[in-house]
């Protein structure tokens, strides 16, 4: 669409609305009502921005996990240090997709990228915020990427497809973070005088037998599948995966 009319009273908000309607809509299964708004420089001055000058996108930690959070289905504690940076690691994927489509509105228009610079760059300011999941972004658009992305939304060109498959994004963002693996053997119960009395070469007997498969878990928690083994040979015993560890829970 080579020309639009010049932009009514909330004309650019409703159109980066349906924008990032469409980015969330291939990451989160419900993702609420959204909420954007112009905003001032002063209240945007805590965010990170990057992708100066066309387009920028502000962001932080805080907005990272509680982003990944949301893509996660609500699971996981932004305040656990674990969890949190497992839930940034899916949220920064979600925000360097955003980014990327907004880089590529510009149609061949420079774009230097800096991850260091704090304050707002020159253009108009936008909040976009989560009605349900406490988060938001800034925006930061120069008047050629306002126009840009009121053609984007005018001639259907919104970032999302609404056809990829949610959970395949999220196992392709989660792919690369680190989690702890564990292994139960089982457990005992000793009072605390046994406890006490312990020592070096003592035999406590567990509640399961090494024929029994052994429960996996992640993070702490116990896997919706996945067991191990103990294997004997002639150098000794060792343990092994016997059915592969699920990651995915089930998303209501």
């Amino acid at each position: 669409m080579p020309w639009l009319p010049p932009p009514a009273k909330g004309d650019v908000e409703s159109a980066l609305g349906r924008l990032i309607e469409g980015w969330l809509a291939d990451w989160i299964v419900r993702p609420g009502p959204l909420r954007v708004q112009a905003r001032t420089r002063g209240e945007t001055r805590s965010l990170q921005w990057q992708g100066e000058p066309w387009a920028a996108l502000g962001r932080n930690a805080d907005i990272e996990a509680l982003l990944g959070r949301d893509a996660c289905g609500g699971e996981g504690n932004v305040a656990h240090p674990a969890d949190r940076e497992i839930l940034r690691g899916v949220g920064a994927r979600l925000l360097d997709e955003l980014a990327s489509f907004l880089a590529g509105l510009g149609d061949g228009v420079a774009n230097e990228r800096s991850s260091s610079r704090q304050t707002a760059p020159d253009g108009e300011l936008f909040t976009v915020a989560s009605g349900t999941g406490g988060w938001s972004i800034g925006l930061a658009l120069s008047p050629q990427a306002v126009v840009a992305v009121r053609k984007a939304v005018a001639g259907g060109a919104v970032a999302g497809t609404g056809h990829r498959a949610v959970l395949g994004n999220r196992r392709n963002a989660l792919a690369s973070q680190v989690a702890r693996l564990g292994c139960h053997l089982g457990k005992a119960c000793l009072s605390a005088g046994d406890i006490a009395m312990l020592a070096a070469g003592d035999v406590i007997v567990l509640d399961r037998q090494p024929a029994v498969p052994l429960i996996l878990t992640v993070e702490g928690h116990q896997c919706a599948s996945g067991k191990a083994k103990i294997v004997r040979s002639a150098e000794g015993a060792s343990i092994t995966i016997a059915e592969r560890p699920s990651l995915l829970r089930k998303v209501g």
